[in-house]
């Protein structure tokens, strides 16, 4: 609130937008700076607002709350703030220039992208025969977490978290993971200490999002019969559903070395078949209408 009452002082001289519009969408102020914004919204003087900016408007008004979007004009990134003043029906309108901001951020999105391709390749090396699962499992959580409309910071934290959701991997011994008879008892519960180092690994570094939960609760299932937490239901982080549906068809659509590949049709089925009880209803009919209706393929 202090950066919007700076921002409306002086506001002709402003070097940052600044406009007031009624709620009938007239622009009844704007100081020089904000001449740009306006070309970008196909103002015309004396008409009134059109499209999702005066609807943006109208729900400061309707909420009586502070809204705030980002738009590029040129090669500039600008955040518009739209503060209501509901007892005089407008709006006051501020601009600022995020540019530096947004470069900065996308140049560090660059930087931990890259290092999640190094991680991800390590447990590559460690196990060659799931080379390019989690790129592929990848690959269908993020279709299926836009399939459900999620946020984009949604999205993008289940991209980071499928990318490395088998990190924990690394400290189990090379012989087990590519044991080509039945793993014994032993062996098997070695292999599901995975979800939970991954979680150990993961948990000191700051993703902006929960990756380290998520890959800690991958392998649970909705009836409670997965692990490490045997968590049920609600229990159980949305993003982890969905790896762990993608996580099902990935692997029974790919050669292990226990087994040759079962195909695409078959882990369909294996979805469907449990679909409520070991895997949640919204995300199994969303990766089935991705096969099924939208043609998705694994690159």
């Amino acid at each position: 609130m202090e950066e919007i009452e700076k921002l409306a002082k002086f506001p002709t001289q402003n070097p940052n937008p600044v406009l007031r519009i009624s709620k009938d969408g007239t622009v009844l102020f704007h100081n020089h700076a904000s001449e740009p914004l306006l070309e970008h919204w196909h103002y015309e003087e004396g008409k009134p607002l059109q499209d999702r900016w005066f609807q943006f408007v109208l729900d400061a008004l309707r909420d009586d709350d502070i809204k705030t979007v980002e738009t590029e004009i040129g090669d500039k990134v600008i955040s518009l703030t739209f503060a209501p003043i509901v007892e005089k029906d407008f709006v006051n309108v501020y601009g600022l220039d995020i540019t530096e901001r947004k470069q900065a951020e996308e140049k560090l999105k660059e930087t931990l992208d890259a290092t999640i391709e190094t991680v991800s390749k390590i447990v590559e090396v460690k196990d060659p025969y799931t080379a390019g699962h989690q790129l592929r499992v990848s690959q269908l959580t993020t279709a299926i977490a836009k399939e459900l409309n999620l946020s984009p910071d949604k999205i993008e934290g289940i991209r980071v978290a499928s990318l490395i959701h088998d990190i924990g991997k690394i400290s189990v011994p090379t012989e087990i993971l590519s044991k080509s008879t039945t793993l014994s008892d032993i062996e098997f519960s070695l292999i599901k200490e995975h979800s939970r180092i991954g979680y150990n690994i993961l948990k000191a570094i700051d993703f902006s999002y929960p990756v380290a939960n998520i890959v800690l609760q991958h392998h649970e299932k909705i009836n409670g019969s997965g692990y490490p937490g045997g968590l049920k239901g609600d229990e159980i982080l949305l993003e982890a559903k969905i790896i762990c549906v993608a996580d099902v068809i990935e692997a029974m659509s790919s050669h292990r070395p226990y087994r040759p590949a079962l195909g695409i049709d078959a882990a369909l089925e294996e979805i469907t078949q449990n679909r409520g009880t070991l895997y949640d209803l919204e995300v199994v009919d969303a990766c089935l209408k991705l096969f099924k209706e939208k043609g998705f393929k694994f690159e």
